[in-house]
This record gives C-alpha cells, structure tokens and sequence, in this order.
C-alpha cells in the first residue's frame, strides 16, 4: 500500500481495493460504533416488522433500470437499521459490485468519486438530508460510465428538495424508487420491546404498554424498554403518549450519566452531553471545544476529555469519518429541546453562550420553530461546523443557520428539533 501511495496516488482503491483516507467506508466501518450489543444503542437488535420493507429494498436494488433508491423515514423509525440489513444482503449477493457509504462530516469532491474506480458500484448516503454536496452525487451517478447506483435515507422534510436536486440530471421516473417506512404495528412493536425487557430483565408484562405508546418510532420503543427494565419501578402507563416519550428520553439520559464513570459525576456527564448535542460533529481531542466545556459548564479540560472517552466507550459517542456525534440523534435532539427552549418557544439563552464562547463572533440566532406537515419541528441555529475554528459560516448566510430556504437549490444546514409534542413524528 506504501508503494502505491508513493508512486501511485490516488490509485489506491483502482490497484488494491483499498480506500483512500477521504469520504468512503465499507458497511464494517459505517456501521462499527452501532456492533457492540453493550453500548447504549445499537443495531443488535432483531429486525421485527420490517419484512415489507426490505422486499422492496431488494427488489429496487436488484433491478438496473433504478439508478437512485430513497429511504424515507422519521426520525427513529429506522432507517439506519433497514439500510445496514438490505445492503448487507445485496452485499452477500453481488460479490463483484463495490459498496461505500458515505462518510458524515467529510467533504465529498469529483476527486473522491474519480478514486472509486470503474467498476460497478453501489454507494450510500445515510441521513442524505444533512449533506449539502448531493448535487455532485447524483451529476456523478447519471453518468452511465460511472456504473453507480445511489442509495439515500433521510427524514420527510427532505424529500422535496432531495426530488429537485435529482431531477436536475434526469434521475426522475422510474429511474427513481422511493421507498417510504411505514409505522409499527402494535404486535411488532410489543416483539421489539419484548427483546429489550428480556435482556435486561425487565418486566415482559410492560412490552404492551410500552409498544402502545411508541409504536411509530422504534426507537423510543427500545429507550422505553430499557428505561423500564433499568429504572427497577413502577411506570404510569395511563399518562399521554407525549409526556411518557418525555419522560422516557429524560430518563434515558439519566441512565446514560449514571452507567459511565462515577455515579457522583452523573450531573458532569448530562453537562458535557448538552454541549456536544449543539456544537456536534466534534473532536474530542479539540482544544478549541475543551475550551467552550470549561468555559461553559466549569469542567477542566482533563475531566471533559475523560468523561468523552467513556462516552465513546459506551457507544454514546461515536465516530463518524474524522469527527464524533452522539447516539442516537434523537437523543441529541431531545437534549437540545430541553436545554436550549424555553416557554413558548423562546429561547432559554443557554445556546447564545455556548456559541458566544465558540467563536468570537456571536453568531445571529433565530430562535422561531415551526413544524411542517411531516411533523418535523425545526430549530434555527448556527452551522455549528465551523464555529469552534473560528471560520463561522459562509457569507451568504452571515453566520446564522436558517429554518427553511426559500432556494430549493441552495439548502441552509439544520438541526432536526423535535418539540416534546413531536418526538414520535419527528
């Protein structure tokens, strides 16, 4: 491999299948921080109720007049788990097709699909309504020299904007599968919190209620099932749908705080959680947000770095390409909400300092939410990217991350905020 970048640059992937160090990983490498059954969410889990699903996953890979697949499905429905199922079954099939996912938080440029080659190839966009360089993929996968087919999943709210970048290079049609996830029912979503209360040894009774009151998003169905089976008590089952994923996912912190490290350190812990839900992707290595979690939250630098190292050991913090994120982003959300909302909407002021103290420029902050007929409640905030380089965010948004864009072909990064009343659809 030394050899080849030497005299070959570039030409690691074409000459020995390799990746290049840019924006491209196996399934193995996307999906390693969500393999270890112990972290607090992974994709060990059995599949349940998903069967429809991942038939016309299959079908749509397998057929070559598809050239773009879209996964469509909120916030914890997912769509993450689907993908790493049906794409490991392509996979297992089609030996001689190369599949790569794309890696969040790293720049996609016609330099890195040049370095795929030209054989067939299969390439996947996980939560494609975050990536801002989608218009370069689709210009790349119209081209039938390029033999690729795109796979993307991402929230409602991205469907319409994600259609229009696509039907610019005539990715419109049949050429064009869209695959929409459905809710739960109530029988899978019982089958789901069953495995979580059984692991755990939580009570198997509960699976019904709980499946009741999550069943269309599986995500708060396996946060409530090990809530339940953890916190050793007695849930009010007859409280609104609501107010029991609010609870669930305060308590799902809470246990998250108290599993990792000293359980005095508990409130230290949902401290640092709180800073790196607003100003992820981060590097936890980074002197610049050491800086912001001193500043902030009084925690010495040597104590945030600790605490992120067990918090990527318990697979709450996971790596994404070169940076960090937190799992599962409705998680981070949530946090978010909690922490940065106040009544009626407004702001608490607690992301204005956080941000105030991640650059020198104080960002411009909307703080309005709204929520479109999908039920995604957005939050206007910084681009959080750039903000602890001391870049701020491009020019022609001066530094403020806006809730809509009235350009479809120029998309302003946001954060996916569902409100309390919104988590299911969110």
């Amino acid at each position: 491999m030394r050899l080849v970048d030497i005299f070959f640059r570039g030409q690691r992937f074409a000459l020995l299948g390799l990746n290049e160090a840019g924006p491209w990983e196996t399934g193995e490498e996307f999906f390693a921080a969500f393999n270890n059954a112990h972290g607090a969410f992974n994709h060990v889990w059995s599949l349940v109720g998903r069967k429809t699903d991942l038939d016309a996953m299959g079908q749509a890979l397998g057929d070559p007049s598809v050239a773009a697949i879209l996964l469509v499905g909120t916030g914890g429905s997912g769509k993450s788990r689907i993908l790493k199922q049906a794409i490991e079954a392509f996979e297992a099939g089609n030996k001689g097709v190369v599949v790569r996912y794309l890696s969040r938080n790293v720049e996609l440029t016609k330099k890195g699909l040049e370095d795929l080659g030209d054989r067939s190839k299969l390439l996947v966009v996980d939560d494609a309504h975050d990536q801002s360089d989608l218009q370069l993929l689709f210009q790349y996968a119209a081209d039938p020299s390029a033999k690729a087919k795109l796979v993307l999943s991402f929230r409602p709210y991205g469907l319409d904007h994600i259609k229009a970048q696509a039907s610019i290079f005539s990715l419109i049609g049949p050429s064009l599968r869209e695959i929409a996830l459905e809710r739960l029912t109530q029988a899978d979503s019982e089958q789901l919190a069953s495995q979580v209360l059984k692991k755990h040894g939580g009570p198997i009774s509960a699976a019904k209620d709980i499946a009741r009151l999550t069943r269309d998003c599986p995500l708060a169905t396996l946060v409530g099932a090990q809530v339940v089976a953890k916190e050793k008590r007695q849930f009010d089952f007859a409280q609104h749908e609501d107010t029991f994923r609010t609870l669930l996912f305060s308590r799902f912190q809470t246990i998250i705080a108290g599993q990792i490290g000293n359980k005095s350190e508990a409130g230290t812990i949902k401290n640092v959680l709180r800073v790196l839900a607003l100003l992820q992707p981060i590097h936890p290595e980074d002197a610049a947000l050491l800086h912001v979690i001193e500043q902030v939250e009084n925690i010495k630098p040597h104590d945030a770095s600790r605490i992120m190292r067990l918090l990527t050991e318990a697979g709450v913090l996971f790596k994404r390409g070169t940076q960090f994120r937190l799992s599962p982003d409705v998680l981070a959300d949530y946090i978010i909400e909690e922490h940065c909302v106040g009544a009626l909407g407004a702001s608490s002021g607690y992301a204005e300092t956080v941000f105030a103290h991640a650059t020198e420029k104080k960002p411009n902050i909307s703080w309005s939410t709204s929520a479109d007929s999908t039920g995604d409640a957005r939050m206007a905030i910084p681009a959080t990217a750039d903000l602890l380089t001391g870049s701020g965010a491009s020019s022609s948004q001066n530094a403020t991350t806006v809730i809509r864009t009235s350009e479809p072909s120029r998309p302003s990064p946001t954060i996916s905020l569902p409100k309390r009343s919104n988590l299911r659809r969110s």
